[in-house]
């Protein structure tokens, strides 16, 4: 073994052996079939668990050692999923293949098979196969079961017609010898298997062709989708599944066809079978892992080769691709995801539950599914949940305060969007009455006392754990100093030409778009950071519906162009280069728009919910209550409907959540910052899927065509819940209010949302 080959310090989620050689994946292959692992009991696994969480928290016992800390993560990855985090059964297991798929190898080799034992050995042989595949699939893109049962009955199909026609030709072949007859009737499985591992692939991924495959430069970024790639890629795997199973089923045959002609054992008939299946037990375990070991799992094709929006959107001369499908199972192709070998973008499903509050506990109450082609996936209820009740509790990976709301002193901490201001100085400003008390302002949880500003450009934070938080993700990136007020300054001429493009009340901020792209400049693992944003749809357009986002269209196009070259003069990063193309950059555009969260923060809510729960006498509560009521109308009355610090922020998991005109949950930030609560609206069953509303109140009790037009126009959808289903029957009943308002939108999108700078 090539020390270079040997990775000595443990990297958790690595592969400890080079990828890039043959030794290293042998090695790494070698682990991954490992039957020991098979007999690790309960206590070892969960000291195994222990010990790479306490690494990953940095906490590692003295004394513990890189060898023990890949030996855990083998004993990992033996048994867990590393997508749904569940125990994979035992003769499932990728350490179980060789030993549970020893016992079908040796019965499909069998000598003098009748037609009725070749159906039933290779529909074994392909169930096993299927059971494996789907065991260890993987689960970060979920699969409809369907698709599965699609390759699993064109597997069987295949390789049972194969095997029983060539069988029945051998037979027919009367020219041929006994002999010759026997060993060709040997080789039968061969051919049988070869052609339903090609089968399955084409049924597998026969989408990919239509969709395309990413395709990555030099740095691991995605460049694009290539449907040229996608065909290359489908007809290598097709390749390596024909020369995978050949060592399996061609050197058994031919070893034991030399062994039955020696005289001991022409005496000894009764032990050719321990012997056949000794034969078969050792060719497949030693053939299997140095088979797999011979095709890398990426490879490369030059640009030149692929479409022309490739080669515009990267300087490379040659991209890299994963041949191996990221979401079916591969016969004698060992599941990546198991390994820990993974494309740089794919995103797991771990990651969509690791921005919430015990992130632990969060999986055993809801799941991610995938539904369909159009809807793609949803989260699910794996328990039964009751009116009011929590279901999670979720941060995001980024956010960011509306430009607006801040420059109109609305105070906010920079990192968590905490509300700065005391309630009673938020009911002072948003009254106009500086002179104004609040009882009771011990319920006022702000605590001035621990804010703290950058030291550089003085922007506010509620904590010092908040400043700390924003300068280890991207406030490094973003701090300008002592330019905050240099209007020259790129990033402020970015705020600027956003403030004068999208005026109040905003929707979005090209701050959350900035913090994306800082995070990944800060970042030492880029390659994490795109994986996240991996989990967020971007498309621009619905092409099947023929919808494209509103503020995407010909009339926008110079404010996106103005934006896109003050944002790229500001914030370049070759890692994300294809952000910074006209392209990419309405992709990020589109993702912000029809992910972010809007978040609302405000100390003087949470005082009057605090009073709201405050046990008082009954003259008092009148009183409160009288003084409270007395105030809104104050605040309405000189400010108006802007109560709250606003901003937006993409949340990973919350984003898995459908519309529905009738929703059974809804976000709420009632910890005053971006901590954003899903309460259930109802009682949610066990199986049941989890909906929000896209739509505010109001837009709700909108007509159907009313509520579509505003979904086709922000989230390029139109909605076929309960309520617009059974409304589509009908009448639609638009009011000539709800038209004018309609027409008035659309005319006053061109000034308040993208006017011209």
């Amino acid at each position: 073994m090539a020390e270079s080959a040997v990775c000595s310090s443990f990297q958790l989620g690595r592969p400890r052996y080079d990828q890039g050689s043959f030794l290293g994946r042998l090695r790494h292959f070698v682990d991954i079939i490992d039957p020991t692992t098979l007999f690790v009991s309960e206590t070892q696994l969960q000291a195994s668990l222990k010990l790479l969480n306490d690494f990953k928290c940095g906490i590692v016992p003295a004394g513990v050692s890189d060898d023990q800390l890949w030996e855990a993560q083998k004993i990992k990855q033996a048994i867990i999923h590393p997508d749904t985090g569940e125990k994979i059964f035992m003769p499932f297991r990728m350490s179980g293949y060789v030993p549970f798929g020893t016992p079908i190898v040796i019965g499909l080799l069998l000598p003098n098979q009748t037609v009725l034992s070749t159906i039933i050995w290779q529909w074994l042989n392909q169930s096993h196969n299927a059971c494996v595949n789907y065991a260890n699939r993987n689960a970060t893109k979920p699969t409809p079961t369907s698709k599965f049962l699609q390759g699993y009955v064109g597997a069987v199909s295949s390789a049972v017609s194969i095997a029983v026609g060539l069988n029945v030709l051998i037979e027919k072949a009367h020219r041929l010898s006994p002999a010759t007859r026997k060993v060709i009737q040997r080789l039968v499985p061969f051919p049988a298997v070869a052609c339903a591992n090609i089968c399955n692939v084409g049924l597998m991924r026969h989408n990919e062709l239509s969709e395309g495959i990413d395709v990555l430069d030099s740095k691991g970024s995605v460049v694009g989708s290539s449907k040229i790639a996608a065909r290359h890629a489908i007809m290598e795997t097709a390749f390596t599944r024909v020369v995978l199973p050949m060592p399996i089923f061609v050197l058994p045959p031919i070893i034991m066809s030399f062994l039955e002609r020696l005289r001991f054992l022409q005496k000894n008939r009764r032990l050719l079978l321990p012997i056949h299946s000794a034969v078969c037990l050792v060719t497949f375990g030693l053939s299997l892992p140095v088979a797999i070991s011979l095709f890398p799992q990426m490879s490369q094709i030059e640009v030149s080769r692929l479409e022309p929006e490739i080669a515009m959107a990267t300087d490379c001369k040659v991209v890299t691709y994963n041949k191996v499908c990221p979401q079916s199972g591969a016969t004698f192709q060992l599941q990546t995801s198991q390994s820990g070998v993974k494309s740089n973008m794919a995103a797991p499903v771990d990651d969509m539950f690791s921005l919430c509050v015990e992130p632990a506990k969060v999986p055993s109450g809801v799941e991610i599914r995938f539904i369909d082609h159009v809807k793609g996936k949803g989260l699910f209820s794996k328990k039964s949940f009751k009116k009011g009740e929590t279901l999670f509790v979720e941060r995001p990976l980024v956010s960011a305060q509306f430009l607006w709301n801040s420059l109109y002193k609305y105070k906010a901490c920079e990192y968590c969007l905490r509300a700065l201001e005391t309630a009673e100085q938020n009911a002072r400003r948003l009254s106009g009455n500086p002179a104004l008390s609040l009882p009771h302002t011990e319920l006022c949880k702000v605590r001035p006392e621990l804010h703290q500003a950058c030291p550089q450009c003085q922007v506010m934070y509620c904590s010092s754990e908040c400043r700390q938080a924003a300068a280890d993700q991207y406030h490094r990136i973003l701090c300008i100093g002592s330019s905050e007020d240099d209007p020259d300054h790129p990033l402020n001429k970015l705020k600027d030409a956003w403030r004068s493009i999208h005026y109040p009340p905003e929707t979005s901020s090209i701050m959350l778009m900035a913090k994306m792209v800082a995070a990944v400049k800060q970042a030492k693992d880029k390659a994490h950071w795109q994986r996240l944003y991996s989990h967020f749809c971007s498309r621009t357009a619905n092409e099947e519906e023929q919808i494209a986002h509103k503020l995407l269209g010909e009339q926008f196009k110079g404010q996106l162009s103005l934006l896109r070259s003050l944002f790229t003069s500001a914030l370049f990063e070759d890692h994300l280069s294809r952000w910074f193309v006209p392209e990419g950059f309405c992709s990020l555009f589109a993702l912000v728009g029809t992910n972010g969260q809007g978040i609302g923060t405000s100390s003087l809510s949470q005082w009057v919910n605090a009073c709201d729960a405050l046990e008082v006498p009954g003259q008092q509560r009148e009183q409160l209550d009288s003084f409270i009521d007395q105030l809104y109308k104050d605040i309405e009355k000189e400010t108006g409907d802007f109560l709250n610090c606003e901003g937006s922020g993409l949340f990973i998991l919350q984003s898995t959540c459908n519309h529905s005109c009738i929703p059974n949950a809804e976000a709420s930030f009632p910890d005053n910052n971006f901590l954003l609560h899903l309460t259930a609206l109802c009682d949610i069953s066990p199986g049941e899927e989890i909906c929000i509303s896209y739509l505010d109140c109001c837009q709700r009790d909108r007509s159907r065509h009313s509520r579509n037009k505003v979904l086709r126009e922000n989230y390029l959808f139109e909605c076929l819940c309960p309520k617009c289903s059974s409304q589509m029957e009908e009448l639609d009943m638009t009011s000539e209010e709800e038209e004018e308002e309609d027409e008035g939108d659309a005319e006053g999108e061109m000034e308040d949302e993208m006017t011209d700078v």
